[in-house]
């Protein structure tokens, strides 16, 4: 009776790693699919060429200089680098990008959170009491699936923040059960790498989601009387997860809320169409992304025979409330993640920080965890059919499995080939598609032939044992192999011929504008930080308010420059940008000496003349100094420099009111500064002149050297910020608001000195924070293990 009982064990028990090779295998093809698109059209993904390998760069720079990376003074104006979360200066794993270069140090860091994110979907396995097995087959569904792939290669911080959500729900269940302290600061500890890994929105839902984990877990766990105590006392540890979460990370957190509260999307608020709306997929498209990873919507992509087995993972007979607790995330995140097709998101939208974040898409990594649990849950059902009665439960089970396979592939077949009404074509799906319809069926064909092999114990288990390892290594193996596919550097993707890019160089301390479509599809917002180089253009989530007010009136598309900015989805500059007059005296004072344009710009109109595409300029603010295919490059005669001296002052209300006065045909810049408050030596009339050069001209430092005939301002064409402290001479002196956006200083004549530096309290001050709270644990951490060891070896 043991051998009957053992053969159901080593056949089906154990087979769920031929499954887990044939993932493997489909995952395999779909990585070396996105790795030709990689190679030939890297522009593709905009999000990693465009955003995150230059800002990545430029951090690994700084650091290797022996500098932190606090202030970004290449895009618009300036901003505080540290402070915009998505880059993870402070996330001890980017650590390694500082050893590498660019793309190699991105893929590394993308292989060790493959393996981060499958011991942790294991562990979190283990936790909840399922096999060896059914983790392994849980822990590489997370890591292979379209969630996963995706974000790795265009999102990497939610890819980054995601993998460490097993971890934090592993800790979660252990503080709900054994309510201990140890694992509250474990969570927090978790809840901090989180957040410091680049995801601010996954972060906050993930510390909402485990402290709704804990409470049902406590909930379920105890009994009677106890019940209550322990909701309150899991509840209780939560919340100190969150101060130890909130404490480790203030050094980030302090200058990202500083950086919010004076962004456009805090000052203007953002509107329901651009938070739901925003890259959402009709429900039909979202249930054929399911079985196909469409270009569309391959966050949602799990797979076959993943989605059969987590099917069969509603059936697990232990640790119902967990069960119960997936399948509602999976439903609901699968839901949100339609974006506003989704009633919900109306509620969602009204709660207290819905409209702080965007993209529905994210929703899906919630979808990807829990159907990876569920899959891993649903191996183990299986498994635990096959024990009892020789099997014969194992078949009865594994009957409808089969044929419900083949139903999901043929309703995916149809919804896949006859798309909703106005959505994208077939044709344009196939073309794009991550994994074709064909390699679906073959990952079918082959679950199914393994099924069969199992059913029928022609295999034997020890052969398969020697794939364990390489098919877990799979994923961080192809990432490694991944960056012989990118450019060396991120600045090849914004690589100019030298004569366009000498013009540039031509504009000193003075800004560029870069406005160059590639292949006709994506602009360069980080050409500025990949070279260097003071340039107008650039994106920041967070992008400063008083900036986008001041831009607002430039740009050429109406539906950007009279739409209110609270409703306008990204808030930056994508190009799109107008020269003309009244605004472009706006441009002027920007410090915009040179501009880059092709035919894909808007700054300039273009018309055809003799067969050939010409631009159509104001020959009395700009002169044409270099035409070329790749770009033609514009000087303009009417730019104002980046430092000045004004003698006359005067009062204005806000940014607002200084770009009004600004655009008035009778206000002459280089005569009179917009302060916002009141100077004691303001004067109102022009009464002197000065000539101002560049010392220095570093991130976080600029000194100039001025030599004036009498009393006056400063201007600096740079962001006014917080944390910008200025000195005349060694003495320190304020920094007022000029013009509604720039800083300026007041001088009292004859040779000065003046020096800029960037030294922000909330910087200082969030370091003290986390610091202390480290230290903290780490003390404490030292006197429990003292007492745990004293005790065991007495």
């Amino acid at each position: 009776m043991k051998g009957a009982e053992s053969r159901p064990v080593s056949v089906l028990r154990k087979r769920a790693f031929v499954a887990l090779l044939l993932i493997g295998i489909v995952a395999f093809w779909m990585v070396r699919a996105v790795g030709v698109w990689l190679k030939t059209d890297p522009a593709g993904f905009g999000d990693l060429m465009m955003y995150y390998l230059p800002g990545y760069d430029y951090a690994a720079d700084r650091l290797r200089a022996g500098e932190f990376p606090l202030w970004n003074p290449y895009e618009l104006c300036g901003v505080p680098f540290m402070a915009m979360l998505q880059y993870g200066c402070l996330y001890p794993l980017h650590a390694v990008q500082v050893l590498l270069s660019p793309v190699q140090g991105f893929f590394a860091v993308t292989a060790i959170h493959l393996l981060i994110g499958l011991s942790g979907v294991y562990c979190l396995c283990r936790v909840l009491g399922l096999s060896r097995s059914g983790s392994l087959v849980a822990a590489t569904v997370f890591c292979l699936s379209g969630w996963a792939l995706f974000n790795s290669l265009v999102y990497p911080d939610a890819f980054r923040s995601g993998v460490w959500m097993p971890w934090a729900m592993a800790a979660a269940d252990m503080v709900a059960r054994r309510r201990r302290v140890v694992w509250a600061v474990l969570l927090g500890l978790v809840l901090s790498l989180i957040l410091l890994a680049g995801e601010a929105e996954i972060a906050a839902r993930m510390a909402f989601l485990v402290s709704a984990y804990a409470v049902v877990v406590a909930a379920t766990s105890a009994a009677g009387e106890n019940r209550l105590i322990s909701c309150a006392t899991a509840f209780g540890l939560v919340l100190l997860a969150g101060l130890v979460s909130m404490g480790t990370t203030a050094a980030q957190l302090l200058p990202t809320a500083e950086a919010w509260l004076m962004s456009a999307r805090a000052a203007h608020g953002v509107s329901y169409d651009a938070v739901a709306g925003w890259g959402a997929v009709h429900p039909n498209l979202m249930a054929a992304g399911l079985v196909y990873a469409l270009p569309h919507v391959p966050p949602a992509y799990i797979g076959i025979v993943p989605l059969v087995l987590a099917v069969a993972g509603l059936s697990y007979g232990r640790r119902k409330p967990v069960l119960v607790f997936l399948t509602v995330l999976a439903l609901l995140s699968l839901a949100l993640g339609t974006g506003d097709h989704c009633p919900l998101w109306r509620l969602l939208f009204r709660l207290p920080g819905g409209s702080l974040f965007r993209y529905p898409h994210k929703f899906l990594a919630y979808f990807a965890l829990s159907a990876s649990v569920l899959a891993g849950m649903g191996t183990d059902r299986i498994s635990e059919a096959a024990i009892s009665t020789d099997g014969r439960r194992a078949r009865s089970l594994l009957a409808p499995l089969l044929p419900g396979a083949l139903l999901v592939l043929v309703i995916g077949s149809l919804i896949f080939m006859r798309v909703f009404p106005g959505g994208p074509s077939r044709e344009l799906l196939v073309s794009r598609g991550w994994c074709r319809a064909d390699l679906n069926n073959v990952a079918l064909g082959l679950a199914a032939a393994a099924v069969g092999l199992m059913y029928l114990g022609r295999v034997s288990v020890s052969r398969f044992w020697p794939l364990i390892v390489p098919v877990m290594m799979l994923p961080p193996l192809l990432m490694f192999d991944m960056w012989a596919y990118l450019p060396a550097r991120a600045v090849d993707i914004y690589k100019l011929p030298e004569t366009v890019e000498s013009q540039l160089d031509a504009a000193g301390h003075d800004r560029v504008y870069v406005d160059l479509s590639v292949k006709g599809k994506w602009h360069l917002p980080k050409y500025g930080l990949v070279h260097r180089r003071h340039s107008l253009g650039g994106y920041e989530p967070l992008t400063p308010a008083d900036f986008a007010q001041f831009c607002q009136p430039m740009y050429r598309r109406a539906a950007f420059r009279e739409k209110p900015l609270g409703e306008q989805a990204n808030i930056g500059l994508w190009g799109g940008l107008s020269s003309d007059l009244p605004a472009g005296r706006l441009l002027d004072m920007l410090a915009v000496r040179r501009v880059a344009v092709n035919p894909g710009s808007e700054m300039f109109g273009v018309k055809e003349v003799g067969g050939k595409l010409t631009f159509s300029y104001d020959a009395a603010r700009f002169r044409q100094v270099l035409q070329a295919r790749t770009a033609s490059v514009f000087e303009s005669v009417c730019a104002m420099p980046r430092a000045y001296f004004v003698s006359r002052a005067r009062r204005v209300s806000g940014t607002a009111q200084a770009v009004e006065e600004i655009m008035k045909p009778g206000f002459d810049p280089l005569k009179e500064v917009l302060l916002e408050r009141d100077f004691a030596g303001m004067v109102d009339e022009v009464n002197g002149s000065a000539t101002v050069e560049f010392i220095e001209d570093l991130p976080e430092r600029i000194v100039l050297r001025t030599n004036s005939t009498g009393p006056g301002f400063v201007v600096l064409a740079d962001q006014f910020y917080p944390g910008w402290t200025a000195k005349v001479d060694g003495k320190p002196t304020p920094i007022y608001r000029a013009n509604g956006l720039f800083r300026s200083v007041p001088i009292v004549g004859g040779e000065q000195r003046i020096e800029f530096d960037y030294r922000p309290i909330s910087f200082r001050a969030g370091s003290a924070i986390s610091l202390l709270t480290l230290v903290l644990i780490t003390v404490i951490g030292a006197l429990r293990g003292r007492r745990f060891l004293k005790s065991r070896f007495r």
